[in-house]
């Protein structure tokens, strides 16, 4: 063989040698990649199933937001319409009192009436001389 065709000779199988590294390397890295591509999917799946718990327990929660809205919306109403009726209740009230005082006031004034009517009957002193006399003890000396 002449230097070049050994050169040559040697240079093909330095090639071949760095081609089946390359494959060997590349086939190796196929696999790494392979195996990532399938560890997010089965991560992905996990999360999907992880994001569908947590979206289902949030619409649960709103669920539950939106049931304790409406209670304290009742509530709300139940104590305005509580406040309507006490404020009726406390002028029905107030009503009642001052009907009491004017009742009161108007038995006071007949049982007086009554009273000096009565005197008047068994006393023939009028009824301001009756009162002055009340005072005295019935010695009358000026």
């Amino acid at each position: 063989m002449r230097p070049y065709e050994l050169v040559l000779a040697v240079s093909v199988a330095v090639i071949g040698v760095l081609l089946a590294v390359v494959l060997v390397v590349g086939v190796r890295m196929l696999r790494r990649l392979q195996g990532l591509r399938t560890a997010p999917a089965v991560e992905g799946q996990a999360s999907r199933s992880e994001k569908d718990q947590l979206e289902s327990s949030l619409a649960s929660l709103r669920t539950a937001a939106e049931e304790a809205t409406a209670a304290v919306d009742e509530a709300r109403a139940a104590a305005a319409v509580a406040r309507t009726e006490a404020a009726a209740a406390k002028a029905e009230a107030s009503a009642a009192r001052a009907e009491a005082r004017r009742i009161l006031d108007a038995a006071r004034a007949e049982s007086e009436s009554v009273v000096d009517r009565a005197l008047s009957l068994v006393s023939p002193l009028p009824p301001t001389d009756r009162r002055t006399d009340d005072h005295h003890d019935g010695n009358e000396r000026d």
